[in-house]
C-alpha cells in the first residue's frame, strides 16, 4: 500500500479535513463528518492491514455483506444497503455506521438490533408516515434498543404528568387529563385520533422528540420513551422535524442527560444494576 495522506485546512474551519489512502492503485477517501473518519484516522496513522482499512473506507460494503446474513429481507449492491428492496434511507445507514465505529467490527450480531428496527419500521402501514420517521431520523443521531425500537425524550412535569391535558390509555386503564409519565408506564391512544398531517403543528396525539426539543419543553421532569416505529403517525415540520406524533410509547426512565451511544439494552442495564 503507498503512503495514505492527510489533508487538513485549519485556516478554513468550514471545510473539512480528511484522510486519503490509495490502495492497488485506488484512492479511497472519508471526510470528518463520517462516523467512521475518527477510527479511520488512527487505523492509517498505526498502519493495520489494507482489509482492515478498506473495511473502514468502504463501510456500507462491509457491513452489507453481515447484514444479508441476518436476514433474507436484506440485499445490497456493494453501493447501497436494501430492505425488501427499497434503499435503507441515510439516516439508518448513519445509524449502522455508528454502530460499527463503536462496537461492530468484527461482531455481526452488533446489527440485529438495525434489523430488528426495519422489520418493525416495515409493519408500520402508512408509507407516509414511514417517510417523515426517516425525516427526524437522518437529522439526529439517534438511540435504538436491542429490540429494534428507538429512544425518543419527553419533558413532563414535576409530577411525572403531561404537560399538555387530554385522553389516553396508561397502562391499560382509559383516562383523561395530565396523564401520568413514570417510568414503566405503557401510554397509548388509538391511532386514528393521532393527526398525520406534518403540517399541522398543535395537534392530537402522543408528542415526543429530541433531547433538545424535550429539555425545551419540560416543566421539572425529562424521560426517554421506548417507540415502536410501527407506532409513529406523523412528524410536524412546524419543530424542525424535532418531535414527533405517535399512539403508544413506553416511558423508560427519568433523566438529566441525552443518550450517546446508539444501541441501548436493558438486559445489559438490568445486569449492571443486579
Amino acid at each position: 500500500m503507498s503512503t495514505p495522506y492527510l489533508q487538513y485546512t485549519p485556516e478554513n474551519p468550514d471545510e473539512k479535513g480528511s484522510v486519503t489512502i490509495i490502495i492497488g492503485g485506488q484512492p479511497y477517501t472519508l471526510t470528518d463528518d463520517s462516523p467512521m473518519y475518527e477510527d479511520a484516522l488512527g487505523s492509517v496513522k498505526s498502519g493495520v492491514a489494507d482489509d482492515e482499512l478498506l473495511a473502514l473506507f468502504q463501510p456500507v460494503a462491509v457491513v452489507g455483506e453481515r447484514l444479508t446474513g441476518l436476514s433474507e429481507r436484506i440485499t445490497t449492491d456493494g453501493a447501497n444497503i436494501f430492505f425488501d428492496g427499497d434503499a435503507v434511507d441515510a439516516g439508518i445507514a448513519r445509524h449502522i455506521l455508528r454502530i460499527m465505529s463503536r462496537e461492530g467490527r468484527g461482531k455481526p450480531d452488533a446489527y440485529m438490533p438495525v434489523v430488528r428496527f426495519l422489520d418493525k419500521l416495515y409493519q408500520n402501514p402508512s408509507l407516509r408516515s414511514r417517510q417523515q420517521l426517516y425525516q427526524f431520523l437522518r437529522r439526529f443521531d439517534f438511540t435504538i434498543t436491542a429490540d429494534g425500537d428507538f429512544i425518543a425524550y419527553k419533558g413532563v412535569r414535576r409530577d411525572f404528568t403531561s404537560i399538555h391535558a387530554g385522553p389516553g390509555i396508561v397502562d391499560l386503564h382509559p383516562m383523561r387529563g395530565h396523564l401520568p409519565n413514570r417510568p414503566g408506564s405503557v401510554l397509548q391512544v388509538s391511532r386514528s385520533y393521532v393527526n398525520n398531517n406534518p403540517h399541522h403543528g398543535c395537534s392530537t396525539g402522543l408528542h415526543v422528540g429530541t433531547f433538545s426539543y424535550a429539555r425545551g419543553f419540560s416543566q421539572g421532569g425529562l424521560v426517554t420513551c421506548v417507540v415502536n416505529p410501527r407506532d409513529v403517525v406523523s412528524v410536524p415540520i412546524d419543530a424542525g422535524w424535532q418531535k414527533v406524533r405517535v399512539s403508544r410509547y413506553r416511558v423508560l426512565e427519568a433523566i438529566e442527560c441525552e443518550y450517546v451511544f446508539p444501541v441501548y439494552d436493558e438486559d445489559d442495564e438490568e445486569e449492571e444494576a443486579a
